[in-house]
């Protein structure tokens, strides 16, 4: 998976709080972000349930997923409606791989190894949310580290 390919996914979960589940199963017609438009939608949540991801996700993360899908179309990527928004080497990213992303990345930057995913659910309330300390602080360093 390319620097690009990693900060995307890890910037959409870190961004949203969708599950690695969600976030894995992401199609083009899912990123609702032209104008006047902006959420997530994730067709296959929890329970088998649909919903939106993000009412409003942050003008960052909205410019970011248009940046990474112009990216992936520059390549040569599909990036039709049925396309997945992040694949690995063998085709679209699963739930599993999504994890291994992340677990990778956290190592290399020295975070407990307890931290995982699901915490990267509870990392958009933490910031949010007046006089309250966020247990994972250093997420914030793959907010920060943009691929060169």
């Amino acid at each position: 998976m390319t620097a690009i390919r990693s900060w995307a996914l890890l910037d959409t979960l870190l961004s949203s709080g969708l599950r690695a589940s969600e976030v894995a199963g992401l199609q083009v017609r899912d990123c609702l972000l032209g104008y006047g438009q902006s959420a997530l939608v994730v067709r296959q949540g929890k329970g088998g349930k649909t919903r939106e991801g993000l009412s409003s996700p942050t003008q960052e993360l909205k410019a970011h997923l248009k940046a990474f899908l112009a990216w992936k179309a520059a390549r040569g990527e599909e990036v039709s409606d049925e396309a997945p928004v992040f694949t690995g080497q063998r085709g679209p990213l699963t739930r599993n791989g999504v994890w291994q992303v992340v677990k990778g990345h956290m190592a290399a930057v020295g975070l407990d190894p307890r931290y995982a995913t699901h915490t990267c659910r509870h990392y958009p309330g933490s910031r949010t949310m007046p006089g309250r300390v966020s247990a994972i602080p250093s997420m914030a360093c793959f907010r920060v580290a943009r691929p060169a």
